[in-house]
């Protein structure tokens, strides 16, 4: 399976685990609909944690956008708050 198809795939499992609701603002969407993403805490280029679920949430498209200018900070403690710092640290 090619990469693309992955991303697609593992995209749709963490917004079906999340119940397609962003976990930052709570905004719930229709199933598979447009405007809620997959964000990875580390970059996809990591190969290593690329589909690791702990790292990646469902976040509506304004939540994304915040956390990825404020990814050394406010996201940080948030995903240290939802996976406690060791898993944090770990990543």
């Amino acid at each position: 399976m090619k990469l693309l198809a992955l991303d697609i795939d593992f995209s749709l499992l963490i917004r079906m685990r999340d119940h397609f609701q962003c976990q930052r603002c709570g905004t719930v969407y229709p199933n598979n609909a447009r405007g809620l993403d997959c964000s990875h805490f580390v970059g996809r280029a990591n190969k290593r944690l690329r589909y690791d679920e702990r790292h990646c949430d469902a976040l509506c498209r304004g939540c994304h956008a915040f956390f990825e200018t404020h990814k050394g900070t406010l996201y940080r403690a948030w995903k240290i708050e939802r996976l406690g710092q060791d898993v944090s640290d770990a990543m």
